[in-house]
């Protein structure tokens, strides 16, 4: 399960509403810079990111995501599961990718792929070019006048406001016709023997003046007049009523709007995030307007803690406290327990222990007109450990780390001596792996409990550990090697 808040730098976002059809599509406008903050909790690799006003990319993980593109002309990617994307304003594009994705372009022209799978998918406002590639998927245009490709598979396109060009492609697939729908859309591959069209409510085959214009038949209303679609390369002749069907296709409603909140400029105004579960990214602005980022947030019990500051245009740094006697302030004797300054564009990172307690993250600029948006990532690296259990035999995993997802976590247990193996193969980019031990059996990395075992070739060559291990609860922990470095894995445990 995920919580989604949504910062803005500003306290004021306008929200408005535009009717397409079926349903309230909702956007947002801001007066300046918007950022985004997403809390994954219990799913191990869900990620659920909000962008800003710039063009940005933004990746998903191979499980569901949702991910709301905002202001700018991005490019969104869900890869694997099943993903709600939306990109809201800007001249976005959205891929799908892997998983049964539901996508809504939002404002302005979007180009929407559906990849590999039964999708969703909807443009909205713009003139959109949507395809739902592979799988049997629904398409729908909204306002504008767009180009909507079916590709393989059993689909179900609706051209809905403005004059849309429909292509469904191989399979058999159905054409929904849209009364009041602002002009006829062009069906520019309709094949009777495979395909339907969808008649609007209250039509029935007997309302229709189906006539020749040319090499094109066009279907209109006979009461109105209202031409509903105009048919490439098929005559009338070839048109009867066993080519249409009744019934109404409707979307559902795209993303709900998230909580608007601003991490404060003192600790009594942090950004607070409750207990810290999974993995929290924030992304936000320090500069000479907002000199201060603070955020504050609880561990319930002892975590394996990492933080990581990423994306910065000038040189800020990142301080965290623990406050001690949790007043809610940084009191004069509570000094901070860790930090990192590298000092110009370089990223920074804190990894350590915490324990039972509340903390604050200060985020700020390193000097005086040092304006820089930033990436901040929170991790419970514990909460994230995926539980094996007691391993024997083979498991196999197929995962991903890199740029959203530097680490993952595997836990699992021995209840007699074995012998150990590891196997980390498929690499598109380096990776590297480590072994743990956790010889108090608390659940957590102590700093006193070193990597007992480990694998760094180099580059995408398989990594690999072999060993003898006695009875006891064990982690392993496979990191990308380098910032930047996306890429797919299988790993093989057995002992």
């Amino acid at each position: 399960m995920t919580k989604t808040i949504l910062i803005t730098c500003l306290k004021v976002i306008f929200y408005y509403f535009t009717k397409t059809g079926f349903s309230s599509i909702l956007f947002f406008k801001s007066v300046r810079l918007v950022s985004y903050l997403y809390l994954s909790k219990l799913s191990l690799k869900m990620a659920e990111i909000i962008g800003n006003d710039f063009p940005q990319s933004l990746f998903g993980t191979e499980n569901s995501d949702n991910i709301l593109g905002f202001g700018g002309n991005d490019t969104i990617d869900g890869l694997g599961g099943n993903d709600l994307l939306f990109g809201n304003t800007g001249l976005d594009q959205i891929n799908g990718n892997q998983g049964d994705d539901t996508i809504s372009g939002g404002k302005d022209d979007d180009l929407i792929l559906g990849g590999i799978g039964n999708d969703f998918l909807r443009g909205d406002l713009g003139r959109d070019t949507i395809r739902g590639e592979d799988g049997n998927d629904f398409l729908f245009g909204g306002r504008g006048d767009d180009e909507l490709f079916g590709d393989s598979g059993s689909d179900t396109l609706s051209g809905d406001r403005g004059i849309d060009t429909l292509t469904g492609g191989s399979g058999g697939d159905v054409f929904v016709l849209v009364q009041n729908g602002e002009g006829p859309d062009i069906l520019t591959d309709f094949n009777g023997a495979d395909d339907f069209m969808q008649l609007p409510g209250g039509i029935t085959f007997d309302n229709l003046l189906i006539q020749a214009n040319g090499n094109q038949s066009t279907i209109s209303i006979v009461s109105t007049g209202e031409g509903l679609a105009i048919l490439n390369d098929v005559s009338p002749s070839e048109i009867s009523s066993s080519d249409f069907i009744s019934g109404t296709s409707s979307p559902t409603t795209p993303l709900t709007p998230p909580t608007t909140i601003d991490p404060g400029n003192s600790p009594g105004d942090a950004l607070n995030i409750g207990v810290l579960n999974g993995t929290v990214t924030s992304n936000e602005f320090v500069g000479n307007t907002d000199t201060k980022d603070y955020y504050r947030f609880d561990v319930a019990s002892p975590i394996n803690f990492s933080l990581y500051l990423d994306d910065l245009g000038a040189d800020a740094n990142v301080n965290l406290y623990q406050d001690s006697n949790n007043n809610g302030v940084i009191d004069s004797n509570e000094s901070r327990i860790d930090w990192s300054s590298q000092g110009g564009t370089a990223s920074e990172s804190i990894t350590r222990n915490l324990g039972i307690g509340n903390y604050f993250v200060l985020v700020q600029p390193a000097s005086q007109g040092s304006n820089t948006n930033y990436t901040l990532r929170l991790v419970n690296e514990t909460s994230e450990a995926a539980n094996i259990g007691v391993l024997g035999g083979t498991r196999t995993f197929n995962e991903f780390v890199g740029r959203n997802d530097p680490v993952d976590y595997y836990r699992f247990s021995l209840n007699s001596p074995r012998t150990f193996t590891l196997s980390l193969d498929g690499l598109s980019a380096d990776a590297n792996v480590n072994l743990y031990q956790d010889s108090n059996d608390n659940g957590v990395i102590d700093s006193n409990e070193s990597r007992i075992d480990w694998s760094s070739q180099g580059g995408t060559a398989s990594e690999s550990i072999t060993r003898n291990l006695g009875i006891g609860n064990y982690f392993v922990k496979v990191v990308s090697a380098s910032q930047g470095s996306n890429t797919n894995y299988n790993m093989t445990l057995s002992a």
